[in-house]
């Protein structure tokens, strides 16, 4: 089983249509590749598989046609992931990112590509452009949360009053905290996310930063208690 991410670069004027695509497998390696020019020599690092549609194509469905079309794969699309951005001189990069479950393996042809299976503490060491390496330290935030075959369903009140209750704590350690990666984690309990779950993955972001999780769990004491929680 995996996940993967799947999304649509817009650069420039010209609106080329770009989809890419990080592959999770077991929860534990990311497919990488790069394409390779005359005598097989590599025109650029390694980054996340994709293809091309056109602008006027919806997003979903030209998302899965060119997946189909130039890898051989097809993908059910699970739940939207924000958008992220890039501006390279003139040009703006706009990725909207998707997470979806594979419905059958990808094929790579050996005579036009160079592909790895990679960890992610062996990422450090492949030449990544920076929006594929954003879109992979998103990969390993939001992988712990979704697992692989998790329904969407909407929060219940009790959900978000335990998901407000967290984000409202982590913001006391917002000074160690780079902002976005508070809004990042809010997207992490848009699926149907048990309350461990919640708590769980607020843990792993504490740890993630080597903040102190005793002090964070007296701060969300005190933060309950003064609301009746």
């Amino acid at each position: 089983m995996g996940a993967l991410f799947c999304g649509e670069r817009k650069m420039g004027k010209e609106r080329i249509e770009h989809y890419s695509c990080a592959v999770v497998v077991q929860g534990k390696h990311l497919l990488l590749l790069r394409e390779l020019g005359k005598d097989d020599f590599p025109l650029s690092g390694f980054h996340f598989p994709g293809g091309k549609a056109r602008s006027e194509d919806r997003l979903e469905e030209a998302l899965q046609s060119a997946l189909a079309e130039k890898y051989g794969a097809s993908v059910k699309i699970i739940a939207p992931i924000c958008p992220l951005a890039k501006v390279d001189g003139k040009r703006k990069i706009v990725l909207h990112a998707f997470l979806c479950e594979p419905l059958s393996p990808f094929h790579f042809p050996r005579a036009h590509f160079e592909y790895v299976y990679s960890d992610f503490a062996s990422l450090q060491d492949l030449y990544l452009d920076p929006l594929d390496r954003v879109l992979a330290q998103k990969v390993r935030l939001f992988y712990p949360v979704y697992g692989y075959k998790r329904r969407l369903v909407p929060l219940s009140e009790k959900q978000k009053g335990e998901a407000k209750l967290y984000l409202d704590s982590l913001f006391y350690f917002r000074s160690a905290l780079p902002g976005k990666e508070i809004s990042d984690f809010s997207l992490l309990i848009r699926a149907d996310s048990t309350i461990q779950q919640i708590r769980d993955a607020y843990y792993w972001l504490l740890n993630l930063y080597g903040l102190d999780l005793n002090e964070y769990l007296d701060v969300l004491e005190y933060r309950k208690k003064r609301l009746g929680k």
